[in-house]
C-alpha cells in the first residue's frame, strides 16, 4: 500500500489582532481557491461540532425593554465612579 502524500501544497492563515481586525494571509492569490479553501476549512470545523445550543430563540419572540436603572455615557461621569479602577 502506497504512503499518503502529506505534502502541504497550500494554507491560508486567519489572524484576529487586538484591535478587532481580521488578517488573512497566505495562497490567496486565486481568489475563487482561497474561498472554497475556506468553506472546505469551515464546513470540517462545523462537524466537528458535538454540542448544539440548549435554546434558541427568534428575535421575534423577544421583547427588550429598558434598562432599569439609568445609565450615564462615561464622559457625564466623574472618573472616580467608572467602576473600572
Amino acid at each position: 500500500m502506497a504512503e499518503p502524500n502529506l505534502n502541504e501544497i497550500a494554507f491560508i492563515k486567519v489572524s484576529h489582532l487586538a484591535n478587532g481586525a481580521l488578517q488573512i494571509s497566505g495562497m490567496v492569490g486565486d481568489k475563487v481557491y482561497a474561498i472554497r479553501l475556506l468553506e472546505h476549512a469551515l464546513d470540517t470545523l462545523r462537524s466537528q461540532l458535538k454540542e448544539k445550543p440548549l435554546i434558541e430563540v427568534p428575535n421575534r419572540d423577544v421583547d427588550v425593554r429598558d434598562y432599569a436603572h439609568p445609565v450615564k455615557a462615561l464622559g457625564d461621569m466623574p472618573r472616580q465612579d467608572w467602576g473600572d479602577r
